[in-house]
């Protein structure tokens, strides 16, 4: 039986491993194919479909978009995604500039709770990974919940219009 995998993030968005690294452990896993659904983004496709080459492994471009519906977060899985669309580009662009905005605040209230971040670091930040910082303070509960609620009650990448095109055909 062949296996694909339909949700893989890169160091392009909150994902541990290089593209490079994916399409190793791809292979090492006997995978067919993946999908490279990295947060709010498509900058790592290209690299990882030129990475992929030659080794036996398809990779697919793919995108998790983060949104808001009825107040919730959501995150939606988009499949073969025109990674060349210059309206779906600008909307992405955009969601990054919100994202830099929200880290910035990030980095200023976990600095308010004892936790400093460098400005290098901080185009990095997703929250699974804050997260690890309040983990090894031994203090998760409390400080988190008091960065998280604040960051996402000041504004979340998508909470402006959400992505309705960029997909093949439309």
């Amino acid at each position: 039986m062949e296996y694909i995998d339909m949700h893989v993030h890169s160091t392009f968005s909150d994902g541990t491993c290089t593209p490079e690294e994916l399409v190793q452990i791809a292979q090492e896993k006997n995978l067919k194919a993946f999908v490279l659904t990295d947060h709010d983004t498509v900058a790592g496709v290209e690299k990882t479909i030129k990475a992929a080459e030659g080794s036996g492994v398809l990779v697919l471009p793919g995108i998790e978009v983060s949104a808001v519906y009825q107040s919730k977060d959501i995150h939606i899985l988009g499949y073969d995604v025109d990674i060349h669309n210059e309206e779906f580009l600008e909307q992405l662009d955009h969601y990054q500039k919100e994202r830099e905005n929200r880290n910035d605040r990030m980095i200023q209230l976990l600095a308010e709770h004892g936790f400093s971040i460098s400005k290098k670091k901080k185009k990095k930040i997703y929250w699974s990974r804050v997260s690890v910082l309040f983990t090894e303070k031994g203090d998760y509960t409390r400080r988190s919940n008091a960065v998280y609620s604040n960051c996402r009650r000041t504004s979340c990448i998508g909470s402006s219009n959400a992505l309705s095109y960029g997909t093949k055909g439309n």
